[in-house]
């Protein structure tokens, strides 16, 4: 229609410019179909700006899984410690330890834990401490009151504890039974078919019968 409405125009002017307006319109149009059947060349552009888009999606699903891994489980540790410790200074607050107070009285009192276990709150922690000292580490918390003694086997003493020990047995000093005496399974052994090769390497070392507690070593 806009064809004839052009040659209608034009046949009124000048019929030879009227062909060459036809023929100009007639090759401008086979020009569009061509272009359309290359209809690939039309989508250049739709697909890099698509290529873009998945490209910022794919930066920002970046960024929230590196937050995710980073950031959250920070958050979350720090919101687990604040209430764990206001349960925890809740639940002392209602018993009677008194963490402040290192009498013989503190030292010698039981705390009920959950599985019913009489275990002195307040001990000696043997981390640290050298081989050639602790003959004296444990005689003198001994004497002091300290019924808990805290080992394991990656303090590299347990064998030195077990001579201080057996030395405080042997002059009366104090029975077995009055100290509460823990120690712990290392990394290297936490398979099965390990704990009990390590438990008894820790009570060979330490020279004693059994233990009062024993802990998952991490």
């Amino acid at each position: 229609s806009k064809c004839l409405s052009v040659v209608n125009t034009c046949f009124k002017l000048d019929p030879n410019r009227a062909l060459t307006i036809t023929k100009g319109i007639h090759d401008k149009n086979k020009g569009s179909r061509r272009i359309a059947k290359r209809s690939h060349i039309i989508q250049y552009p739709s697909l890099l700006q698509r290529k873009s888009s998945l490209a910022v999606l794919f930066l920002f699903l970046l960024i929230v899984g590196l937050l995710n891994y980073f950031l959250l489980p920070l958050v979350r540790r720090s919101f687990l410690m604040k209430v764990s410790s206001s349960i925890g200074r809740t639940f002392f607050s209602k018993n009677t330890i008194r963490a402040a107070t290192l009498s013989k009285a503190a030292m010698t009192s039981l705390a009920s834990t959950c599985a019913s276990l009489a275990m002195p709150p307040i001990g000696l922690g043997t981390y640290g401490i050298p081989p050639s000292s602790v003959p004296q580490a444990i005689s003198t918390a001994i004497a002091s009151g300290y019924r808990r003694i805290d080992c394991a086997p990656v303090y590299f003493n347990e064998d030195a504890i077990g001579d201080a020990l057996q030395s405080e047995f042997n002059s009366g000093t104090i029975d077995r039974k009055d100290l509460f005496i823990t120690s712990k399974l290392p990394g290297p052994f936490h398979h099965r078919e390990h704990v009990e090769i390590a438990v008894r390497k820790t009570l060979n070392d330490l020279r004693l019968d059994y233990l009062d507690l024993y802990l998952i070593h991490w």
